[in-house]
């Protein structure tokens, strides 16, 4: 919306503000909704332009705005408003997919199989959220070593909010596959924009092969189950993790020490040490074990996959490793700075007219999502208090302002609050309170001269009488003695004649 501004007055203008009011359907996408110009001399025109985005759910009629100026004239405050009308064509709200609204669940996949087996792992995708998943796409990838048999690659046009749907991959082995524990990674993305949401879930399988020799099983150790609270993480939170591991084999395992390690450290050990020693564990038997770990607090926000390195002995003596996946989902933590809230005048006068400013800065490694702020207070706003400023990206800054005329003087006392969405969905609120002074109505500068008081003459008001007849003796006396002194120079030249 593009808005021309003329000085049409014979006065320069000072400190310009253009804001706009707008329905709730309407907000300004990522920008402030007041601009600042500055000066305007006599006959300047400028323009001014505000970025204003429109909810899809909007009804289809026209829509109310209000454009205002404001400045100072000769240091008094002045302003004019304009309201128009525009015509909107409505259509449906369109909510944002969050990786939170996406889960996958009921993975089923056997713990162990044989080198050369098939295998199959079931599973389902839910959607959790309140909008549909549009071109969802599911894809089941297994390490190096693991093939698929089936297809592994799945694409819904559509999922209903509260929706699930259950898939299965077939798998097979290579017979000279390394005997190992294979994670199988499943990657569900929804949307076809610039960042389409995305989660990422996996699965592990325990790959044998069989003594050829002997026959006989070699000793697995296995991580099958493990919990870390559940939810996601926040970059510099420390958090526990319990891991359960299990003998698959009919051979006791002794002498086993475990480590726990992540992909470029972005998870850590707190307070402790990511390795632990286990004596044994019994054929087909578990143990379970606790650690503190921490997220770094420079984790980049993503699921990160921590490695369980199991290195232990058969009652013979001979060594064997396994290694499992597992995934911890990292987000990074919110940071919304606010400067202090400024008042926008010299000074702040019951009648009159005000408003107050505030800046404010993401200086978070994340996006603030559905950013609202809103002024509360002892206060009437001239127009509407509150502003949607969208989704703020890492590193942004706004400012937010807006105007009131105060009834009565004291203080005027409020806060500025300010609500987003972290990454997860998690509503965050934060306040910055302010106080001013609030004086009586501006009074017009006194333009009468404050003479100062003379002392009395002691000739009273005679003076400036006796002052015009002195000067009138002394311009008499002049004269008489100037026609003397002519009359005399004649009769002198007269004699020299005779």
């Amino acid at each position: 919306l593009s808005l021309t501004v003329t000085n049409r007055g014979n006065l320069l203008l000072q400190d310009v503000q253009v804001s706009l009011a707008l329905p709730e359907s309407m907000s300004i996408d990522n920008a402030a909704a007041s601009q600042h110009i500055g000066y305007m001399g006599v006959g300047e025109t400028k323009t001014v332009k505000f970025p204003v985005f429109v909810n899809k759910k909007t009804e289809n009629k026209n829509y109310q705005i209000a454009a205002k100026m404001t400045a100072l004239n000769k240091g008094a405050p002045a302003s004019f408003e304009r309201t128009f009308y525009v015509p909107v064509f409505g259509g449906e709200e369109e909510k944002e997919i969050k990786a939170s609204d996406i889960s996958v669940t009921g993975i089923i996949l056997p713990a162990e199989v044989k080198a050369g087996e098939e295998f199959t792992m079931d599973f389902r995708i839910e959607n959790n959220g309140e909008s549909k998943l549009e071109d969802v796409k599911i894809d089941v990838a297994p390490e190096a070593g693991v093939v698929n048999k089936t297809k592994n690659v799945f694409v819904e046009p559509v999922l209903e909010p509260g929706a699930s749907k259950a898939y299965s991959v077939t798998f097979f082995s290579d017979e000279k596959a390394e005997q190992k524990s294979y994670p199988i990674k499943i990657t569900v993305t929804a949307g076809t924009g610039e960042k389409p949401a995305a989660v990422s879930q996996y699965g592990s399988v325990f790959l044998r092969k069989t003594d050829a020799v002997s026959n006989i099983k070699t000793p697995k150790l296995i991580v099958d189950n493990y919990n870390y609270g559940g939810g996601s993480i926040r970059a510099g939170d420390s958090f526990g993790l319990s891991l359960s591991l299990y003998n698959t084999s009919e051979k006791n395992i002794r002498n086993i020490k475990v480590t726990v390690t992540a992909e470029t450290g972005a998870i850590v050990p707190s307070g402790g040490s990511n390795a632990f020693f286990i004596d044994n564990i019994p054929s087909k038997d578990r143990v379970s074990k606790n650690l503190t770990m921490a997220a770094s607090p420079t984790a980049e926000q993503k699921t990160t996959s921590l490695t369980v390195t199991m290195a232990y002995e058969d009652g013979s003596g001979n060594e064997f490793t396994s290694a499992d996946v597992i995934a911890i989902p990292v987000i990074q933590k919110t940071s919304l700075t606010v400067d202090d809230v400024m008042s926008n005048g010299s000074g702040i006068y019951v009648g009159t007219q005000t408003s107050l400013s505030v800046r404010f800065y993401n200086t978070g490694k994340t996006q603030l999502r559905n950013l609202r702020i809103l002024a509360e207070g002892n206060f009437e706003p001239v127009d509407v208090a509150s502003y949607y400023a969208g989704n703020m990206e890492s590193g942004a800054s706004d400012s937010y302002e807006f105007a009131f005329v105060p009834t009565e003087e004291g203080a005027l006392e409020g806060s500025v609050i300010f609500t987003f969405e972290d990454p997860s969905g998690n509503g965050q609120r934060q306040e910055q309170g302010f106080s001013f002074p609030v004086s009586e109505q501006m009074e017009e500068p006194d333009m009468g001269l404050d003479m100062p008081i003379q002392p009395e003459s002691p000739f009273g008001g005679k003076l400036p009488y006796i002052i015009g007849g002195a000067a009138v003796a002394v311009i008499l006396a002049a004269l008489l003695l100037r026609r003397f002194l002519k009359r005399w120079k004649l009769d002198r030249e007269m004699e020299i004649d005779e």
